[in-house]
């Protein structure tokens, strides 16, 4: 190129970016002088679907409807609020008072009242439904609430609604750590003093299993009723694997919604309070991503190592125990006191 030739193509490129900067400040500021508005990606978006007419698109994961069995409860109205927020397109809420489920979970709340005891309240309530969470448990000092009746027989009857209607797709199910322990001396004390409430969530958990639905059993490690924002720990255990330990009821609450969408088909996993003592590695539970952890489970490939024949033999083992163990300290009791006696006749 000639030296004239180059002047004249740095003229014009600079002439160009000008151009370019003027129509930049130009749709910057209008032609008045003044700013225009810059939309947000999303309402120029929204923008452009009101124009075009097209309709709002639906995450697949939560276009449905789900039930929460037992949503008055701290665990179940936990899954319920955070079902709502996860944008389920419809969340019923399966109580048993209706005064009570509007204090607990608000004027918003779509209440089905219904106990799992009545099978004609569930298939009413089933109607619909495509998702089910099960939070339910005995009331203490209530006539009729056993673990036999509530723990086990309603399980079965929500099961029996769910395969009648024939549209649930997915059944989460909370039960207790240590059900596949009967052995375990924690196991046989609370079997032993709660009417054998973990051999009874054994079995229904047993008939979810058998009943061809879709589920997720979630047992949590001791429950409790202060809230927690840790991020809780999740495995899928084995038989005496982990020992006693806590989780708030909350966390439970949060772990049921979300894998109602995020953990695979007919898996069981344990979950407890995150044992580190360091806050700087603990993890807020608002920040966990539940598709990973839960996507991360594998399912159920062997039947449950345990029956509720175990959990009443072990009770029974260890009933015989205690009663030898009483009548000896009885025994050592009543010596106790004779000694005593003959040392104060002696004496008098």
């Amino acid at each position: 190129r000639t030296p004239t030739g180059t002047a004249v193509a740095r003229v014009l490129g600079i002439c160009a970016s000008l151009l370019a900067a003027g129509a930049l400040l130009l749709r910057l500021w209008g032609p008045a002088g003044r700013p225009l508005a810059v939309q947000p990606r999303e309402a120029a978006m929204a923008s452009v679907a009101a124009t075009a007419q097209i309709p709002k698109l639906v995450n697949p994961k939560t276009d449905g409807t789900v039930l929460i069995v037992g949503a008055s409860g701290r665990c179940g109205s936990e899954a319920y609020r955070t079902c709502v927020a996860e944008g389920w397109s419809d969340v019923r809420c399966l109580v048993r008072s209706e005064k009570r489920g509007r204090e607990v979970l608000g004027p918003n709340a779509k209440l089905v009242v219904g106990d799992v005891r009545d099978p004609d309240s569930l298939a009413a309530a089933m109607k619909g439904v495509t998702h089910v969470v099960i939070c339910i448990g005995k009331v203490r000092k209530e006539e009729g609430s056993t673990a036999e009746k509530v723990e086990y027989e309603g399980v079965c009857n929500i099961v029996a609604a769910a395969q009648a209607s024939g549209k649930v797709e997915r059944m989460v199910y909370v039960t207790s750590s240590g059900v596949d322990s009967p052995n375990r001396r924690a196991i046989v004390f609370f079997n032993m003093v709660g009417g054998m409430g973990l051999g009874w969530k054994l079995r229904a958990e047993t008939a979810l299993r058998d009943s061809g639905i879709p589920y997720v059993v979630v047992r949590p490690v001791g429950l409790k009723d202060s809230e927690s924002f840790v991020a809780p720990e999740i495995r899928q255990c084995k038989p005496y694997e982990w020992g006693v330990c806590m989780i708030s009821r909350n966390a439970v609450g949060q772990i049921c919604a979300h894998a109602l969408t995020d953990a695979p088909d007919n898996c069981t996993f344990n979950c407890r309070e995150s044992l580190r003592k360091d806050r700087k590695h603990q993890i807020d539970i608002r920040d966990v991503s539940w598709p990973m952890v839960l996507g991360g489970l594998h399912p159920d490939t062997a039947p449950i190592p345990a029956t509720f024949e175990d959990h009443e033999k072990a009770v029974n083992e260890w009933s015989q125990w205690f009663k030898v163990l009483a009548l000896g300290a009885l025994l050592f009791c009543i010596g106790i006191l004779l000694g005593m006696l003959i040392v104060i006749g002696l004496y008098m």
